[in-house]
């Protein structure tokens, strides 16, 4: 890669730069529907409102920076049917603030006959079209198109045509072609290679290096959920992925939001980004390991300060797991929880088993040690994990004569 120059490097200081909202990932009309975060309907409704709140604080955001154009490579909602009200919403978006935008679809919300990308399918439904400052790239290939009223810079993007599992190499496969323009601005929905440990989903992978090597000033980038870059050997930001609007799910941990760039012919200096932080809520997953402590008390004090600790604020989001060994005979009665109190939604999953030595217990021929021998035999062949429940319930009884409270799934 050619080093940059200095006036490059000044960007918006003194040099050539182009000034762009970038968001990605909104996911608009998102179900919520985590098994382990267990919204409650009001409470998707209330996200789903939130979604739309962020988004039009961002365009608020890029009108108070004078922001040139807004970028929006995919997943703008979260499938093929969109509520028409949503529609509206957008249409309004974009008419209320004229900034151009331009919009490569995703996985989520790929262009088809019967996406609202589509103007014939806005007119079927009698829909009003969206104004013209808005372009979607419709053709799987890579288009380029000038950014109006500026003759130094273009856009190239493309779309999906499906949400389908897709290993196609979308930067080597060839076609893609770099204007002449100084600043050349890629923008597509894909997976980073190396960018998420396990992932099993591939959508459009690509290497770092197949990117760079395109030469093109800057890539915006959708698909995976935070915040990252890719640098050039000059430091200079060649890359990035906003990440969601707002935390979607369990696995979102921290700040979301989207970003404001100063692109240069080169990329983007360092100092050249400015997160919008966006979501006032966080989303936290916390496990807390019980074992040793000797009362409900000392349960609820470990929980309160692993939340200090991390700081869990009033309008977050937690998922909490207590797990561990508890005493002989201590019920876990999670009805009235002063931890719940420190967030807006907690979903609580408790993974405990008493104390017992089944070694010792499992010796003899007492109805005890013929039930753990019974049960282990089960477990140790590969049962249903209730087996090993079943062996603690099974336990209580017998030693106490009734079934103790061993926690809560809320």
């Amino acid at each position: 890669l050619p080093a940059p120059d200095a006036v490059s490097r000044q960007g918006g200081a003194g040099g050539m730069s182009l000034k762009v909202l970038q968001l990605s990932d909104v996911h608009l009309d998102s179900q919520f529907r985590s098994p382990k975060l267990r919204f409650t309907e009001d409470k998707r409704k209330q996200r789903r409102v939130e979604i739309r709140q962020s988004l039009e604080n961002a365009f608020l955001a890029a009108q108070e920076r004078n922001v040139e154009l807004v970028l929006i490579p995919g997943d703008l909602w979260d499938s093929e049917v969109v509520d028409a009200s949503t529609v509206v919403f957008l249409g309004e978006l974009f008419r209320r603030f004229p900034i151009p935008v331009f919009i490569s679809p995703g996985n989520h919300d790929y262009f088809s006959s019967n996406s609202p990308y589509d103007p014939a399918y806005l007119d079927k439904l009698g829909l009003r079209r969206w104004p013209e400052s808005v372009h979607v790239f419709s053709r799987e290939e890579f288009t380029s198109v000038p950014v109006p009223g500026r003759a130094d810079a273009s856009i190239t993007g493309q779309c999906f045509r499906q949400n389908v599992r897709t290993d196609q190499r979308l930067l080597i496969s060839g076609g893609i072609s770099k204007p002449a323009t100084p600043i050349s601005v890629l923008m597509f929905h894909g997976s980073r290679i190396g960018y998420e440990a396990g992932k099993d989903f591939i959508t459009a992978p690509f290497a770092d290096g197949e990117l760079l090597i395109l030469e093109f000033s800057y890539a915006a980038l959708g698909h995976y959920h935070s915040f990252s870059t890719i640098e050039d050997p000059y430091k200079m930001i060649r890359g990035s992925y906003a990440g969601s609007l707002i935390g979607l799910g369990l696995g979102e941990a921290g700040r979301h939001g989207a970003q404001i760039l100063e692109i240069t012919p080169t990329g983007v200096p360092q100092n050249g980004i400015e997160r919008l932080i966006l979501d006032n809520r966080q989303v936290f997953s916390i496990s807390v390991d019980i074992t040793g402590l000797e009362s409900f008390e000392q349960i609820t004090n470990r929980i309160l300060s692993e939340f200090e600790k991390r700081a869990v604020d009033r309008q977050d989001i937690v998922y909490l797991q207590v797990q561990g060994q508890i005493a002989h005979g201590l019920e876990l009665d999670f009805s009235d929880r002063p931890f719940e109190k420190c967030c807006w939604h907690l979903s609580l999953d408790v993974t405990v088993s008493p104390d017992y030595d089944l070694t010792q217990l499992s010796q003899g021929d007492s109805v005890e040690a013929r039930f753990i021998r019974e049960m282990q035999q089960h477990i140790d062949a590969g049962a249903d994990e209730a087996y090993r429940d079943a062996l603690y319930y099974g336990l209580d009884a017998l030693k106490h004569k009734k079934l103790l409270n061993r926690g809560a799934h809320s």
